[in-house]
């Protein structure tokens, strides 16, 4: 009597060279994956590189204690109320005095140095400096050492047609311009979830070569005017990883 062979498996070849990972076959021995493996992978990296990114930056800004966007300007013990400059509604560049803690159309305080402002809860152990002007915290950062922490801020009276968006663009620009060390392109962040309406704008920061710092910029709403005046709140926030001794 004839014997029939009914196995329904295929028959192994192994000359046939497989992917490691799905085990499809491969055109030849170049690649240990296919094309379709070799394109999860690459995606799943950039993932998980974007997901260590964003952990790293919430790592500095939790060891600085960044709480910059909660300060109350009443708490400064150097000025009564928070200082604000009414922005020019036809110029990117809003750089008027600051004058938010007098009345409008009042004379500006006679100290236009920079003042640092503590924190009514918490204590950063980055100093939060406010300025008066846009061009003074600029002038700050231009002159910071490299792999600097730093967090400063001023305000202006809000514009209604300078949403909060704008306004951490407008401010981005001014920092492209007068080059400082940021790289060109950003994405979008929350520092704070229970910050009203809040905006930021994360850069790389490029101070030296293979710097891991970060460069953020802020704006959120100022409510803070004693006279109910809305403003924008815009912070510059220098973050370097600390190295190891």
């Amino acid at each position: 009597m004839t014997t029939h062979n009914y196995s329904l498996a295929p028959p192994t070849d192994p000359s046939i060279i497989r992917c490691k990972t799905c085990r499809a076959p491969l055109p030849d021995a170049t690649w240990k994956n296919c094309d379709s493996c070799r394109r999860n992978r690459t995606e799943n990296y950039r993932r998980w590189k974007k997901s260590a990114e964003l952990r790293s930056l919430k790592g500095m800004t939790a060891t600085s204690q960044v709480g910059w966007m909660n300060l109350n300007p009443s708490t400064s013990s150097s000025q009564g109320p928070g200082r604000m400059v009414p922005p020019d509604h036809h110029r990117d560049h809003p750089n008027e005095p600051n004058y938010r803690g007098n009345p409008i159309g009042s004379s500006p305080p006679g100290n236009n140095q920079p003042r640092t402002t503590p924190a009514s809860t918490v204590q950063p152990s980055v100093p939060v400096i406010e300025y008066q002007r846009s061009d003074e915290l600029i002038d700050a950062l231009s002159v910071l050492p490299p792999c600097s922490n730093f967090i400063g801020k001023f305000s202006v009276v809000a514009d209604p047609a300078v949403n909060n968006s704008r306004r951490a663009h407008m401010f981005a620009n001014q920092l492209h311009d007068r080059a400082i060390p940021i790289s060109e392109n950003s994405r979008t962040t929350s520092l704070n979830a229970g910050s009203s309406n809040s905006y930021a704008l994360v850069f790389s920061c490029i101070c030296q070569e293979a710097c891991q710092g970060r460069f953020i910029v802020a704006v959120d709403d100022d409510t803070s005017h004693p006279y109910g005046v809305p403003g924008q709140r815009i912070g510059a926030l220098s973050m370097h990883p600390s190295l190891p001794d």
